[in-house]
């Protein structure tokens, strides 16, 4: 849990209360709702511990998520208000806070002055915890609704009357929506590692302030100093977690990332690997080999073919309509599986993203390694991922999309010359297609990501392109944490142990029986993935049940993107999109009630 709602308005008692309870599909929660002259506000109670909101005569503090704090060596974590306080303290009675060093991983933090009713919400470095707000004037009065879930915000200020269609297509074509834009025309994403002011007694309605960006920076002089300081970081983050737990769960993959965070935990820690599949398979061999290599206890937990399906709409309610939730991949297995019963639950995402430029753009791979020239120019309509299916847009909508990402292309360039581009799916981290799968966790358990800490989002802005691309900085930063796995291969073929070049051969070994497999139609990909095969969906029952459940909601919200009327009962149109476009018919039935 953990989301905040908030409105200028005087709000009747529980209204705005029972609006969280939509994203949990109206299952009861426990909520905080405060309220006074400068407002009301709801917050979900938050699992992290001692998160839960701190109050003062003058200030109310709500803290989102669970970061770490570097700034005291006497941190406990309890069922109170203790984090927040220490914050609260150090921010407002010393003044000497530091964003960017003092907490790391994600946190949304928003400061209530009810004297003068000021507003201070401030993001975390990518805001991987996004914050949405809505401003609007009522008989000249502007009344400001803020909160951490876009759909919640829309349905308190009544803009999902009017629905962003470029926005829309943007998620059905990129599978997520550009910065700062959400699916509601005047609803807007808030910067990140920002300071974002609302004074009623300003003449400027919102103000807004860095205390950080990713500006390009080299201080390192070698890349072997660099990956020092990468596993450094690593290992420290780790370690404040499994220090303050006592249960700690790894979500361990067939890949290196989760494997890396497997090897970084100390050595005394109560640690136990889990695993989503839906049947034994490649993948789940080389995680139970895994385990076994780190002497730890594993556990499978299956799920069905079918589940993304058949809790598509509860899955949509918990991340909203600004990331696909086929990303939701926990949801379905948290009571069984006891998730939310770990101090901490340990994952390995963004680690591609930030440290192996899983987002820069090659001059060119050979033999699977990308080669790198220096900086490469992307032209802003060159984003569109689904090929197949622009044609199909209408053309001053994908235009409209087109521009929206060159300005935010020209927005980063500003911060960053020359690597621009690898930062417009980081920075804000909303921008990356897989969003959802931390969002989603965050709300069901007390999950940590150790690549998502502010010292390594850091060290990924500073360090140079070519040192990140084909494993090179990533090898050197981890592989002591790897060497108990060190014979043990990564799904796709290669020894993470080693370094890529000696790689070519035995991914090639490896992977070269499995595509041939693939190719004459004797496996699946799924056979050797834990990820669905999604048009293996396409015949299913469920889909054909979901479609036609939320068909007249779904072709309203896309009335007017695509070209072609009929476009939906195609046969080649693409599930995944279909998915996509049920997704957002039932958040708009669901939070609005005037679909109800």
């Amino acid at each position: 849990m953990s989301d905040f709602i908030y409105s200028s308005k005087n709000i009747a008692p529980s209204t705005l209360t029972l609006t969280l309870t939509r994203i949990y599909a109206n299952e009861p929660i426990d909520c905080y709702e405060f309220r006074g002259k400068w407002g009301t506000i709801a917050v979900s109670k938050n699992h992290y511990r001692g998160y839960t909101p701190y109050e003062t005569e003058r200030h109310l503090m709500i803290v989102i998520g669970g970061p770490l704090l570097r700034f005291t060596a006497n941190y406990i974590r309890s069922g109170n208000n203790s984090a927040t306080h220490m914050i609260y303290d150090r921010w407002v009675n010393q003044g000497n806070i530091r964003w960017d060093n003092d907490l790391s991983g994600s946190f949304a933090i928003i400061l209530i002055d009810k004297q003068t009713s000021a507003i201070t919400i401030v993001t975390d470095l990518l805001s991987s915890i996004p914050v949405y707000h809505h401003q609007t004037y009522e008989a000249s009065e502007r009344i400001d609704t803020i909160g951490t879930h876009a759909d919640m915000v829309a349905s308190i200020s009544d803009a999902y009357t009017q629905l962003d269609q470029s926005s829309l297509a943007d998620l059905l074509l990129n599978r997520t929506i550009v910065y700062p834009f959400t699916p509601y025309e005047h609803v807007r994403q808030l910067p990140p590692a920002h300071y974002n002011n609302i004074d009623k007694r300003e003449n400027e309605p919102f103000s807004k302030r860095a205390y950080w960006e990713p500006v390009e920076s080299f201080p390192f002089s070698s890349i072997n100093e660099a990956a020092e300081e990468v596993r450094f970081n690593i290992k420290e983050d780790i370690d404040l977690i499994c220090n303050a737990s006592d249960q700690v769960a790894v979500l361990l993959s067939g890949g290196e990332d989760s494997r890396t965070v497997l090897g970084a935990i100390p050595k005394d820690t109560d640690v136990t690997a889990m695993t989503i599949a839906e049947r034994n398979n490649l993948e789940t061999k080389i995680v139970s080999l895994t385990a076994q290599a780190y002497n730890i206890d594993s556990e499978i937990a299956y799920r069905h073919a079918e589940h993304f399906v058949d809790y598509l709409e509860r899955r949509a309610h918990l991340i909203g309509t600004q990331h696909e939730c086929i990303h939701t991949h926990t949801y379905g297995i948290v009571n069984q599986y006891h998730l939310n019963s770990y101090d901490a639950v340990l994952g390995g995402y963004s680690a591609d993203a930030l440290l192996k430029g899983d987002t820069i753009t090659p001059s060119f791979k050979i033999a699977g390694m990308k080669a790198y020239f220096g900086k490469k120019e992307v032209r802003p309509d060159h984003v569109v991922k689904n090929r197949n299916l622009a044609p199909k847009i209408e053309k001053s909508i994908l235009q409209d999309i087109i521009q929206r990402y060159e300005k935010h292309l020209r927005r980063l360039a500003d911060i960053r010359e020359h690597s621009y581009a690898e930062w417009m799916w980081i920075y804000p981290m909303t921008m990356r297609k897989s969003a959802g799968h931390f969002l989603s966790n965050r709300r069901l358990f007390r999950t940590y990501e150790p690549f998502m800490g502010s010292d390594i989002i850091k060290l990924s802005s500073a360090i140079p392109q070519r040192w990140k691309i084909n494993r090179k900085l990533f090898q050197r930063a981890v592989y002591p944490f790897l060497s108990p796995s060190w014979y043990i291969p990564h799904v796709m073929g290669h020894l993470p142990y080693f370094t890529t070049l000696p790689n070519i051969v035995t991914r090639s070994l490896f992977r070269i029986p499995i595509e041939i497999q693939h190719l004459i139609g004797i496996r699946s990909r799924s056979d050797h993935l834990l990820t669905p095969d999604w048009e293996s969906l396409r015949e299913y029952s469920g889909l054909r049940y979901k479609w036609d459940q939320h068909k007249d909601v779904a072709e309203y919200c896309a009335s007017g993107i695509f070209n072609r009327p009929d476009i939906f009962e195609n046969e080649n149109f693409p599930v995944i999109t279909k998915l996509s476009l049920i997704q957002i018919a039932a958040n708009i039935a669901h939070f609005h009630n005037s679909f109800e």
